[in-house]
């Protein structure tokens, strides 16, 4: 008997063998109230009204800032640039073109607006100020 309570305190003494048991899946994730439409690519439109008078006022807005040193040019690009986006909006074209092309258009008539003021003050200085000064 005792070589029988040898055996089993020995049987006794070993870890038990782990039973292998397949993984189960995890359970799916509750559904959630948002769901999210499937993401689709966005499609440019580039037959939308206005938008050809929103790329000329953004092209006339940056003629009117390159020549704003010649008299007057510089002043009527930047003007007409700024009809062609009121005109591009109106037509219901509200993307960053146009408002790059007001943007460019203002800055184009301010530096060429004091730039031609500038050289008409010059002008006007040299031609009647030389005269009662030599006299």
């Amino acid at each position: 008997m005792s070589e029988n309570q040898n055996n089993d305190q020995q049987q006794n003494t070993q870890p038990p063998q782990p039973t292998h048991q397949p993984q189960q899946a995890p359970p799916p994730p509750p559904p959630s109230y948002h769901q999210q439409a499937p993401y689709q690519q966005h499609q440019p439109n580039y037959n939308q009204a206005g938008r050809g008078k929103a790329i000329a006022s953004l092209v006339l807005g940056i003629i009117s800032i390159v020549f704003c040193y010649l008299p007057l040019v510089g002043l009527v690009c930047g003007i007409v640039g700024l009809i062609m986006a009121s005109q591009a909006r109106r037509e219901g074209f509200n993307g960053g073109m146009r408002q790059g092309g007001v943007v460019t258009s203002i800055i184009g008539i301010v530096i060429s607006s004091i730039w031609t003021f500038s050289w008409l003050a010059l002008g006007s200085l040299f031609t009647f100020g030389m005269r009662w000064f030599w006299f």
